[in-house]
């Protein structure tokens, strides 16, 4: 479906909430950081922090030590979107999918 992901990476707004997640698996494919980072809502942090956290979770930037202890302890499973090959929408409407 590129005719609802051409346009979001083209700098409109998604036609709708498929659109947007459509787009944001093809950003996360392609490891596109600053993508992930601008269609999130976030309002604790800046675009340039979740910019890194996201370079961070994509194995795109080296993780600091604390970090990687964190990691360790609370069981963060970040690595599995590194390797992701698909996803599957199971339902869409107007306002969700």
């Amino acid at each position: 479906k590129w005719e609802l992901v051409d346009p979001v990476f083209r700098g409109k707004k998604a036609s709708s909430p498929e659109a947007l997640m459509r787009a944001r698996f093809t950003a996360l494919y392609f490891k596109d950081p600053q993508f992930l980072a601008a269609t999130e809502r976030d309002g604790e942090n800046s675009l340039k922090r979740r910019t890194e956290n996201w370079a961070i979770a994509l194995g795109l930037k080296e993780q600091d030590v604390f970090g990687k202890i964190g990691n360790l302890i609370g069981g963060a499973d970040v690595e599995n979107l590194r390797e992701i090959d698909r996803f599957e929408v199971l339902d869409a409407y107007d306002d969700q999918v």
